[in-house]
């Protein structure tokens, strides 16, 4: 658990810097819970980021659990998405 939670930390600072593998495994990481809480809105937003990156494992993986929100946490996973993308294009 503890290698899991430094995974988050560093995966987390490489998808901020535009790394579509980190953000692809934050996305999964947050699916299955592993070294944080299971949160499909955030694997859902880092799926997104990864996705525009041009990984298509991040598109099928976040194409397979878009069925699995409502239309509010959809929509809810989307902004926050666009949040992170913006973020991570201004540094």
């Amino acid at each position: 658990e503890k290698n899991k939670k430094k995974a988050i930390f560093w995966f987390q600072k490489a998808a901020n810097q535009g790394d579509a593998n980190a953000q692809y495994m934050l996305g999964e990481m947050y699916l299955e819970g592993l070294g944080t809480l299971k949160n499909i809105i955030e694997a859902y937003a880092w799926l997104n980021v990864a996705s525009g990156n041009g990984s298509p494992q991040a598109q099928k993986l976040r194409d397979s659990i878009e069925s699995d929100l409502s239309k509010q946490e959809l929509d809810k996973a989307r902004n926050l998405s666009e949040d992170y993308w913006k973020k991570y294009k201004s540094e």
